[in-house]
């Protein structure tokens, strides 16, 4: 009778083992159905996304892909510095329209942590005034952002500390996603400075380096000259 009482016990275990495995994979072939039926809308809202046009006509995700761009080519295949937009040092919004504003400009790449981009600052604020009244200007590119990407906080205060000691003209940003393609994919070491006209063409010869006030003086009147030719 124990033997019975024991094989009944056995075999409604078994069937209740069974039937909870049984719900267990049904509930997972929902979640996994019910995933699957999600990607569709998920893709469906991509397009929509990558498909909505802006107010001024253009297509947002062909926008996107332009801002990506190192630098785009002209017609004539000089080589042209891409849309940006990024802050200064006290925060307000610079984009490559800065460019527009004098006939050239000197962009210098520099870190507060870089001791030759420290020493070289002070030169390129100086110049920076002495220019202004020929339509030369000087921008620093920051490249110091935080984990989150976003501008390191100890290097603004810095190297806003580091230019108040001289009296300038120079511009300093930070960088942003195409600011990042464009100074990466033209260097892996800074200090580094090349010059830009006001439609925002890359003219002259790039340099990587420190240099003294008086040898940026030189390239200054070089470029300078050399673009109005």
């Amino acid at each position: 009778m124990k033997n019975l009482v024991k094989k009944l016990l056995l075999g409604v275990f078994i069937l209740t083992f069974v039937f909870v495995l049984g719900a267990c994979n049904s509930d997972e072939n929902n979640v996994s159905k019910e995933d699957s039926s999600d990607n569709p809308k998920q893709q469906e809202e991509k397009t929509d996304n990558e498909d909505k046009t802006n107010e001024d006509g253009t297509n947002e995700a062909s926008t996107n892909e332009d801002n990506t761009n190192e630098y785009n080519t002209s017609e004539d295949g000089i080589e042209k510095i891409a849309l940006f937009k990024t802050e200064d040092l006290d925060g307000n919004e610079v984009t490559q329209d800065i460019f527009k504003e004098n006939e050239m400009t000197l962009v210098n790449v520099f870190s507060s942590a870089c001791n030759p981009c420290v020493e070289e600052l002070p030169h390129l604020a100086e110049l920076s005034k002495e220019y202004s009244d020929k339509n030369i200007a000087i921008l620093g590119i920051n490249i110091d952002m935080d984990a989150n990407g976003n501008p390191d906080e100890d290097s603004r205060e810095a190297i806003k500390n580091l230019l108040s000691q001289t009296e300038n003209n120079m511009t300093a940003v930070f960088l942003d996603d195409n600011l990042t393609n464009i100074i990466f994919d033209m260097t892996d070491a800074i200090p580094y400075t090349f010059f830009v006209d006001k439609e925002g063409n890359l003219i002259g010869e790039r340099y990587s380096g420190y240099r003294s006030k008086e040898e940026w003086k030189e390239i200054i009147d070089k470029e300078f000259e050399n673009l109005n030719k």
